[in-house]
């Protein structure tokens, strides 16, 4: 498969870790071509497409019934999910410029030589939709356009801004650019519909699928008011402070490097005769131990769901508690269910489970056995 040998490859060794795999990519980013592809080499499986056509709370039940069933099933979405146990997701950006390059070579013993690829492949930002467009000469109905054109007021100026910043900016830059307070959900909204990418430091990155439609999103008036706070924030010849973080992994890192030692506080009794010491830091059943010593963030997300009393904590309790920090769905979404993913299989051997639904996530025993939330309180 031209172009998308290693997503392919990607999604074989996905299913050897979930039931469900969810194929996320712009409209035209080769989903359904992936998909397609992958029922050829490894047989059919079950495919549901384009989900993000159905309102939230379909996906939602969708994806929980799927990741129940026994065998694997497919999904296709042009929207992130909120992904439930046992779903794993891939993305399809756009191209490198090899694969590119390798597709068009394609169309041109296809359809016939073009020289245009490189002008093509700026424009498009590797989108192979756009490749085959571009190479045929003619555009016809383009999806990625008419996303950008139903975009409301207070989105296009974040897109605007990001175009007039290099198509990369600091999430405190944006507030002052777009002066709305509202900014956070409207980059949350542009982050779950794939035109931008935030990483774990806030820094918002343009897709370069939409960079050659948003530059023409803001009025005479709003760029040059925005140029004038731009030039302010970003003075010629200073330097941005410190590098941003590429990743929620290595935010997690960060946030492990900072946090406090636990409150000094008994060794608590789990059910089953699961004992945990804060002490040692380990977590104890017979002969069985497991240090959590250099893991402080698996640590204090243990003490918190401990000491729920059996009930849920939701991601907004969990993150202040953990991270201490405000809830911020496009920064802590995937750092939390990458964090009780690890803690889930450490205490799955001690007989314990985390489970989630939509409204958290829950500490429990086998047997119904309810966790006294007292053995993990500080004294």
């Amino acid at each position: 498969m031209v172009g998308r040998d290693a997503e392919l490859h990607q999604l074989v060794g996905a299913f050897h870790r979930a039931r469900v795999v969810v194929v996320t990519g712009a409209a035209g980013s080769g989903k359904t071509t992936l998909v397609d592809a992958f029922a050829r080499k490894w047989g059919d499986v079950p495919v549901v497409e384009d989900v993000h056509a159905l309102d939230r709370e379909r996906r939602r039940e969708l994806l929980h019934r799927l990741a129940r069933l026994d065998g694997c099933s497919l999904v296709t979405t042009r929207e992130r999910l909120w992904l439930p146990d046992g779903a794993e997701e891939l993305w399809l950006h756009g191209l490198s410029r090899a694969d590119a390059r390798a597709t068009w070579a394609e169309l041109d013993a296809r359809e016939g030589e073009s020289d245009a690829f490189e002008e093509a492949f700026e424009q498009c930002g590797g989108h192979p939709g756009h490749l085959r467009w571009a190479h045929a000469g003619s555009y016809g109905f383009d999806p990625l356009a008419c996303a950008v054109a139903e975009l409301d007021g207070p989105a296009r100026r974040v897109l605007g801004a990001l175009a007039l910043a290099g198509f990369r900016m600091d999430l405190e830059e944006l507030g002052e650019m777009v002066h709305d307070r509202g900014v956070l959900s409207v980059v949350r909204d542009l982050w779950m519909k794939l035109f931008i990418r935030v990483d774990g430091a806030g820094t918002c990155t343009l897709e370069p699928f939409y960079r050659r439609f948003v530059e023409r999103l803001l009025s005479d008036e709003a760029r040059r008011e925005m140029g004038e706070t731009l030039a302010r924030l970003r003075p010629e010849g200073a330097e941005r402070s410190g590098p941003a973080l590429r990743s929620l992994s290595l935010l997690a890192e960060r946030i492990a490097e900072i946090l406090d030692d636990d409150p000094v506080i008994g060794v608590a009794s789990l059910p089953g005769g699961v004992t945990y010491d804060p002490h040692a830091h380990e977590l104890r059943a017979g002969n069985r131990r497991t240090s959590l010593r250099a893991r402080p963030v698996l640590r204090k997300l243990l003490q918190v769901l401990a000491m729920s009393g059996n009930q849920m904590v939701d991601r907004e309790a969990l993150t202040l508690a953990v991270w201490g920090r405000p809830y911020n769905p496009i920064v802590h979404d995937g750092v939390v269910r990458v964090n009780v993913s690890t803690l889930r299989k450490i205490v799955a051997p001690f007989g314990l489970r985390i489970d989630f639904d939509e409204s958290g996530y829950r500490l429990i025993a086998p047997d119904g056995i309810s966790i006294d939330p007292v053995l993990f309180a500080a004294p």
